[in-house]
């Protein structure tokens, strides 16, 4: 029962959930500040859908390297070091100062953590990725990569586009465990769905590492009544809504150990993140899609120094990460992707650094990749064969295509799904050597039509809110309300329903609910052969 205290008319009266919401800098957010930390929950999307529909224990690891990482320093194209090095006569890696990849590429020494995963056939490098009318603009390139739109004007991920796709009715029943996790940074579209961010957010590893150890949940019984206990339940229960996931994330954690063995992970922020992603694959978490972002790639200045201490730390990190994981036989069943939004000038500037580039390579990591090797031509340096005033490499392989190969032949998503809702386009094919069997990969593609066809929106006519869809058979259908926090509010209809379009009235004044402006609520299409949410402003 709860306890009237903090009660005065004056309070109620002056307090609302959105002016409280605005207050703690929480209101739309989906997500909250704690201990100095921005942790979210992030909607579905089309790619974090079809994933999960899949059948198989694949993991998918994303290092997203933000700032647009040198590309001609990571990969040495050797076989054009005369050019190479005349460009860079500061920052060029000496020949004697690299180990081989094959007889036209190199690694810098300071990498070499990584010459066991390319000795046992599990490292491949895709040359010159890049698009069309590439994008120098940190926050464009990086929304490009995430959407695969090359206006960079959806707010749907890749990811986000085919979670969504598999899981309509995700507002009201998200999976058991996340659709992805991702570790650093802010706002990135890759997981970005219509109505849902499709990921589990921390954003850093220490703050991740808190909710796995503790699993954060507020308590909702005895609560006390009146003003402050209905702030306090929305507040505690819009927490728990976005950390819905910290007890599976927290059992899973606590069900591994640290590997500490060895070399050991690196102590930055990198290192710790492939750290905890590991004890979460370990502890069977289930999460199909990791993403991982670190800074510091915007190498201006004095770029020598500071970017062999990240690519030492990323080397000696992703090495560690799978002598760690291959401890407990899951080496080959988890691929990791190292990627960023564009690469550098071949040229180095005035301040011993580089500018925003173009093309740059992909780095591939894991056991179930059949051979070393690197993949793709590589950009020509020569001034004659760049554009931009000769200032940018050429790209050669369409980042598209390295992400249609990796969806198809690793994560073992069917084709259509692929083109038609996650990528918007057949994109030329990469020979990965994933090694899948496509021939056991299951069509999605008709059960995602049929949850698109339809086609769930709101329309208002004069004071009037109707539900619009198109029913896709004859059959018996139910429509709900419920609020933010999933709590039902309301039967709007439920019978017999012809196939084809249909509207169902939303009347706000009858419904028995004290609806707050500029607060979000969920409508929900239940049948025999779909269940849809989307959700809605209340103005």
């Amino acid at each position: 029962m709860k306890k009237n205290i903090h009660c005065n008319k004056q309070d109620h009266d002056q307090w609302s959930r959105r002016s409280f919401l605005q207050t703690l800098g929480l209101a739309g957010a989906g997500s909250m500040a704690l201990g100095g930390g921005f942790l979210g929950f992030a909607n579905n999307s089309k790619l974090s859908n079809a994933l999960n529909t899949v059948d198989n224990d694949r993991v998918l690891v994303i290092v997203r390297l933000f700032g647009g990482n040198d590309g001609l320093n990571t990969i040495v194209p050797v076989n054009q070091y005369g050019l190479y090095a005349n460009a860079r006569p500061t920052l060029k890696i000496p020949q004697n100062k690299l180990w081989t990849l094959d007889d036209g590429y190199g690694m810098p020494d300071y990498m070499s953590s990584l010459q066991h995963l390319w000795g046992d056939g599990r490292m491949k490098v895709v040359n010159s990725v890049g698009y069309p009318n590439l994008s120098h603009s940190h926050f464009k390139g990086s929304d490009i990569w995430a959407t695969a739109d090359m206006g960079a004007t959806q707010n749907t991920g890749i990811f986000g586009s085919y979670f969504e796709s598999i899981h309509p009715d995700f507002l009201i029943n998200p999976p058991a465990t996340p659709t992805a996790i991702e570790i650093g940074g802010r706002k990135n579209l890759t997981f970005y769905g219509e109505d849902s961010k499709y990921s589990f957010h921390a954003s850093s590893p220490a703050k991740l590492e808190h909710i796995a150890k503790s699993g954060v949940q507020y308590d909702m019984q005895d609560l006390p009544g009146c003003t402050y206990g209905d702030r306090l339940s929305y507040v505690r229960g819009l927490a728990n809504s976005t950390y819905k996931y910290s007890g599976v994330v927290s059992e899973a954690y606590n069900a591994s150990s640290d590997n500490t063995t060895g070399e050991g992970y690196a102590t930055n922020d990198i290192g710790k993140s492939l750290g905890i992603a590991a004890r979460l694959i370990k502890g069977s978490l289930g999460t199909k899609v990791y993403m991982i972002t670190a800074n510091g790639y915007d190498t201006h200045t004095n770029q020598a120094g500071g970017h062999q201490e990240l690519m030492t730390n990323l080397a000696q990190s992703i090495g560690h990460f799978y002598k760690d994981l291959d401890r407990q036989g899951l080496g080959n069943k988890v691929l990791t992707m190292c990627v960023s939004e564009f690469g550098r000038r071949l040229n180095e500037n005035g301040a011993q650094g580089t500018d925003h580039g173009s093309a740059g390579p992909v780095m591939i990591f894991g056991g179930g990749l059949t051979e070393n090797g690197v993949v793709g031509e590589h950009s020509s340096l020569n001034a004659e064969d760049m554009y931009d005033n000769q200032k940018h490499l050429a790209w050669k392989t369409d980042f598209r295509s390295v992400y249609e190969s990796v969806l198809r032949d690793w994560m073992q998503i069917d084709a259509l799904t692929i083109n038609n809702v996650i990528l918007n386009g057949d994109f030329p094919d990469l020979d990965l050597g994933l090694g899948a069997n496509t021939s056991n990969i299951q069509p999605a593609a008709k059960e995602i039509q049929a949850v698109t066809s339809v086609n769930p929106h709101l329309v208002f006519e004069g004071d009037q809110t109707y539900i619009k869809y198109q029913n896709i058979a004859t059959q018996k259908v139910t429509v709900l309300l419920y609020d933010f926090l999933g709590r039902e509010i309301a039967t709007l209809y439920n019978g017999f329903t012809m196939e084809g379009a249909q509207s169902v009235r939303i009347d706000f004044n009858s419904i028995p609910y004290s609806f707050q402006p500029n607060q979000y609520y969920i409508y929900r299409i239940v049948s025999n052969r779909y269940n849809v949410s989307k959700k809605f402003l209340y103005k």
